[in-house]
């Protein structure tokens, strides 16, 4: 099994995950430094988002000592949209935009 996929496996084995979107590690010397990105339900708090990150970040330490020696994980909700909400009408617009829009 390649190693991602190891990672992987460790990730959707921390209850609250939902998926892997995507993962990237990075060698350096005899070390890993780990990026994923992980789906979680869209409905959750942002604080219980949070709690499922760092879980992921240390059962992926944890699990693959020593080998891998940082770990970054971004969270993103799930289906948020299809809960009945409606984005508002700027959400598609970059940061910049709506500012100068707003001027």
């Amino acid at each position: 099994m390649k190693e991602t996929e190891k990672l992987r496996v460790t990730c959707l084995r921390v209850n609250g995950v939902k998926a892997v979107q995507e993962i990237k590690a990075r060698k350096s010397g005899p070390y890993l430094y780990v990026e994923v990105m992980i789906a979680v339900d869209g409905y959750i708090s942002a604080s219980a988002a949070h709690r499922i990150g760092e879980l992921t970040r240390l059962e992926l330490l944890k699990h693959h000592s020593p080998r891998v020696a940082n770990v970054v994980v971004d969270v993103n909700p799930l289906e948020t949209a299809g809960l009945g909400e409606s984005y508002p009408h700027w959400a598609s617009k970059s940061y910049y935009s709506y500012y100068l829009d707003c001027e």
